[in-house]
């Protein structure tokens, strides 16, 4: 009965320090790592809904030099992967993850092999990725042995440049390890979508390094800014409004979003606590019934001269 409440309580505690506490795997623990929260309100009597950034809003942020020492950012996609340029034997429909070229660095996690994708104005950056160390050993046999090599990404050949330290997942903590990072460049030759897609779609999640010195108050109030800059020019005709946090990459979420992880680890945190507080009554009771059993012996024992210590001891 012990060893039930004790479970569950093990459970609940594990699955908080895992999914809130601690950072994502193979990600440094760094107070300068920050994730840029935007959410928007269409109208004033509209609600808040969370939203993505652009590409506009990240290069707006990245020119913030004297508070973000650097910005990163990352879609998470699905794609047709195929080992080899040959036919569509082996194709599988993987995650993937476009990320822009300093994703790595920024994050500061090193590459288990090869190298990290090249800067975008580079000519041979947009087709090149970094395939993640479990993938790159089913497909080639070793990691090491994957550089260099292609994949059909969408019938598209991409070259592998660099492989993922094992068990790197991404910035956030996902249940779901990405087969391929890509640069963001590159999405619109292999999915087709529009060049322009960058700035005409909400869909990047971006985060950042603090500069020196520099507070998540004081970087709030510049992606505030930078939020309030790129509205549409028919915002203050509508009253459309928009509002940024800017905290640890591991923090709980902002607004309604983090209130509601707190308010389902809470529930959870009660429910383990009252497990266990049956638990215990319930070993209680067995400790009163086996007392209880034991009276005549223990009558007998005091008859003879021991004293409560012993018995207690006993």
């Amino acid at each position: 009965v012990l060893a039930l409440s004790t479970c569950a309580n093990t459970l609940i505690v594990s699955a908080f320090q895992g999914l809130v506490l601690r950072p994502a795997p193979q990600v440094p623990q760094d107070p300068a790592h920050a994730l840029v929260w935007m959410r928007e309100r269409p109208a004033p009597t509209a609600r808040w809904r969370l939203i993505d950034l652009t590409g506009t809003q990240l290069g707006q942020l990245a020119e913030r030099g004297e508070t973000f020492a650097s910005v990163a950012a990352w879609r998470e996609d699905y794609a047709i992967v195929a080992a080899g340029e040959g036919a569509g034997a082996g194709a599988e429909n993987a995650p993937v993850t476009f990320v822009s070229p300093n994703y790595f660095a920024t994050l500061g996690v090193p590459l288990a092999h090869g190298r990290d994708l090249l800067p975008r104005n580079d000519a041979s950056a947009d087709l090149s990725a970094v395939m993640a160390e479990v993938h790159a050993e089913r497909l080639f046999a070793s990691a090491a042995g994957a550089i260099g090599k292609r994949v059909l990404v969408n019938k598209v050949p991409v070259e592998i440049v660099g492989i993922a330290p094992r068990r790197f997942r991404g910035a956030e903590r996902d249940d779901v390890e990405p087969m391929l990072f890509i640069p963001l460049s590159a999405r619109s030759d292999l999915t087709g979508s529009d060049p322009r897609w960058m700035d005409d779609e909400r869909s990047l999640r971006v985060f950042a390094r603090l500069a020196r010195g520099v507070s998540f108050e004081r970087a709030t109030a510049v992606a505030q800014q930078v939020a309030m800059a790129t509205l549409p020019d028919s915002a203050a005709r509508v009253g459309m409004t928009r509002m940024t946090e800017v905290r640890h990459l591991g923090a709980v979420p902002p607004w309604d979003e983090g209130e509601e992880l707190i308010l389902i680890f809470s529930l959870l945190a009660a429910l383990g606590v009252l497990i266990l507080l049956v638990g215990w009554m319930n070993v209680s009771s067995l400790m009163v019934s086996s007392a209880m059993a034991r009276r005549q012996e223990i009558a007998v024992r005091l008859a003879l001269g021991a004293t409560r210590g012993r018995i207690i001891r006993q």
